[in-house]
């Protein structure tokens, strides 16, 4: 179960209980998300008390992870020119209040007068907009390339399910339910099919045996020199 508290000088923490976890877990996440596991009947006073002590642990990792996502992230300015397969992203200054708009095929981005674009929340905001632009994408494309590929190939699935996943590209259960994520959409399209005819052939082979990579060079032939070229990309890094 989750509640959240606020800091002064370090901001809003999610605070998590549970009977399972025995002492304090601290992690702190890019951009600025901070987070404490506790065991269930940790008190309020208890919960402030740890913090005050790890104030200054907790304000050394928040600037890390942000100067971490800034260094390796874009940062979306208004000369910045980013686009998803349809569509573009308008930056504008504009107003009092942050909003953004997504319509015409754009992403339409207001920031109010006298602010900067580059703070943590702004930029946050944007890229959760783009996300829900790629789940859109994916949601139109994938189940139906996934498709025409088992009907190609004769595999056999039950479910298609599009998720933001920060670890996998996709995946496929014991029950053959595939799940494929929602940044498949910022991959080159032979990517794309290398991640679905990879887990097609997990309906199969449920390792990655020998025996499957023979089968998706079957179905797929170059499909080891595919996977080098995958692992350039990141599902968290864009």
């Amino acid at each position: 179960m989750s509640e959240y508290i606020e800091i002064s000088e370090i901001g809003k923490i999610e605070l998590v209980r549970s009977r399972r976890i025995r002492r304090f877990n601290l992690r702190v996440s890019p951009p600025d998300k901070i987070r404490l596991s506790m065991p269930e009947g940790t008190s309020r006073v208890q919960v402030l008390a740890f913090l005050e002590s790890k104030k200054q642990w907790i304000q050394e990792g928040l600037h890390k992870v942000q100067s971490d996502f800034t260094n390796r992230n874009t940062i979306f300015e208004e000369h910045t020119a980013f686009k998803t397969r349809t569509h573009s992203l308008q930056i504008q200054q504009q107003g009092e209040v942050f909003r953004i708009e997504i319509h015409d095929f754009k992403v339409w981005v207001y920031y109010p007068l006298g602010s900067d674009i580059r703070q943590m929340s702004y930029q946050q905001s944007i890229r959760q907009a783009l996300e829900e632009v790629w789940r859109w994408e994916a949601k139109c494309e994938l189940p139906k390339r996934l498709a025409k590929f088992a009907k190609k190939a004769k595999f056999h699935y039950n479910n298609v399910t599009i998720r933001k996943s920060t670890t996998r590209w996709g995946s496929c259960s014991s029950e053959n339910n595939i799940n494929l994520s929602l940044h498949l959409m910022r991959l080159p399209d032979r990517l794309i099919d290398y991640v679905i005819w990879h887990e097609l052939c997990h309906t199969v082979e449920k390792n990655h045996s020998e025996d499957f990579w023979n089968l998706l060079e079957k179905v797929l032939p170059g499909a080891k020199v595919l996977d080098k070229e995958l692992r350039h990309y990141s599902t968290v890094l864009y």
